[in-house]
């Protein structure tokens, strides 16, 4: 009897404990490659890694564009398809495809590498959306019966994305003879409102569960063990001297919560019977096995915790990507970002206020000609600091060398137009750099009109006209 009710507690456990590990990483694993598609996608958005990218897709579009046929690897002959890629080995005379080739595959696989052990690989592709299928640009894979080559065509199992361009490849589970089972996210690599390509994290569901597999698996045989030790209990229990140490025993066993093992190891390891016989044995034997499982267990939470770091670093990574590295403000990647979100906002009509507010450092190029690039970062990192001193409550941007962005919101908003003439008062003549030396900044602004502006862009011209009207009354005051 109590190996039967072992049996069937054992088998509801195991069965418990496995539907929600696979529910567990279907949602994990699907938030991390959501995370690094879009990490790698925003990395990729800086102006040299996006006019690689861009160059690279232009000359496979143009071979692609010009074949007679497009054999998809899915659907077609092995002699098919090796005809078609064939044409994209010219590509490999082109040196500066090859040193662009290889600067983006190597730039992904370090990328994939510093974010989670599961990644299968990370590449590029682009859709054509006449033919509804997907180009592969550049393939990270490194086993040749799975590799993508430049070129290669697949059809699209994300139908998400042909509605919603911009909001990429929503994490799916894709399951297919070539490339096996996959969680598959992906993200757009924006150049201003154009979409060059998509970055796409491929995760492969066999390592993953192959490894939660092997944890089952021990578990199951130190459960099995449990089982076989307590029906070598139900055997010895036929002896009535035995009957004190057994319902002990019994106690211990009944008492065992899944939900709280770190009570169950303590109440294991005081557990103690000292009949000097196979009832000890057998408890000996339980302590040992408890123990096991007990490390199994947490060799479970160190793996779910190495997960949740992953995530942490993505994160991190996501971080630097959107920071300027010279003022520690948000730079150009991340004021798109924004400028997207706004424009989302008036596009669907909800209701908004905010305003742009330009900056530029005035001679910038003297300085850097005159004292030296140093002095002009310098001027930089202290007109940054002004900006961020006025606008307390709005992002500041830099998007080009010697230009700030602020779009004002929140508190700063209400009072925009002071915090501007505050701003032109510090930046006159305050920006101090060399030996007494200082330089100036133009500032200008506009806030937005729902009766006159499309988008973000409108704003910002007017704010650019009215900052280079600041700029040209500074000069004629000199």
């Amino acid at each position: 009897m109590i190996a039967i009710l072992a049996a069937i507690i054992m088998t509801v456990a195991i069965s418990y404990y496995s539907i929600m590990v696979a529910k567990l990483s279907k949602e994990t694993y699907s938030n991390i490659a959501s995370d690094i598609a879009e990490s790698t996608a925003q990395v990729l958005e800086e102006t040299e890694k996006v006019e690689k990218i861009k160059y690279l897709k232009t000359e496979i579009d143009k071979i692609y564009k010009e074949s007679p046929t497009k054999p998809r690897a899915e659907e077609s002959s092995e002699e098919e398809l090796k005809t078609y890629l064939a044409q994209f080995d010219k590509l490999k005379e082109d040196e500066n495809y090859k040193s662009y080739f290889e600067y983006t595959r190597k730039f992904l696989k370090d990328f994939g590498a510093t974010n989670s052990e599961f990644v299968d690989c990370i590449y590029l592709q682009y859709i054509d959306f006449n033919e509804q299928c997907v180009v592969y640009i550049c393939d990270t894979d490194e086993r040749a019966a799975t590799q993508c080559h430049p070129g290669q065509i697949d059809p699209i199992h994300n139908e998400n994305v042909l509605k919603n361009p911009k909001g990429g490849f929503t994490p799916t589970i894709t399951k297919t003879d070539r490339y096996g089972r996959l969680i598959v996210a992906g993200a757009p690599i924006m150049d201003g409102d154009d979409i060059v390509a998509y970055a796409m994290v491929d995760i492969q569901m066999n390592l993953v569960r192959g490894h939660q597999a092997n944890s089952i698996i021990r578990l199951t045989i130190y459960l099995a063990a449990t089982l076989l030790a307590l029906g070598v209990a139900g055997v010895a229990w036929a002896g009535f001297w035995m009957i004190r140490p057994l319902r002990k025993l019994i106690k211990l066993t009944n008492s065992y919560n899944s939900f709280n093992p770190k009570e169950n190891h303590e109440q294991f390891e005081k557990f103690d019977i000292n009949t000097g016989d196979e009832i000890q044995d057998l408890a000996d034997s339980l302590k040992i096995m408890e123990n096991d499982v007990y490390v199994r267990f947490n060799e479970l939470i160190e793996t779910n915790r190495l997960l949740i770091t992953s995530k942490e670093e993505t994160k991190k990574m996501e971080m630097l990507a959107n920071q300027d590295g010279l003022t520690g403000v948000k730079n150009k990647v991340s004021y798109n970002a924004e400028v997207n979100r706004i424009n989302e906002m008036i596009k669907n009509g909800e209701y908004t206020n905010f305003a742009v507010v330009m900056i530029d450092l005035n001679y910038l190029k003297d300085t850097n000609d005159t004292y030296g690039h140093d002095t002009g970062d310098i001027a930089l990192i202290k007109l940054a600091e002004l900006i961020c001193e006025t606008f307390k409550f709005s992002p500041v941007y830099r998007v080009g060398g010697d230009e700030f962005v602020v779009i004002s919101r929140s508190k700063d908003y209400l009072r925009v137009d002071k915090l501007v003439e505050e701003l032109k008062k510090k930046t006159s003549k305050t920006i101090d750099v060399h030996d007494g030396e200082n330089i100036s900044a133009a500032v200008g602004f506009s806030t937005y009109n729902p009766e006159i502006d499309k988008s973000v862009d409108d704003v910002f011209k007017r704010a650019d006209k009215a900052m280079y009207e600041h700029k040209r009354q500074l000069k004629n005051n000199q």
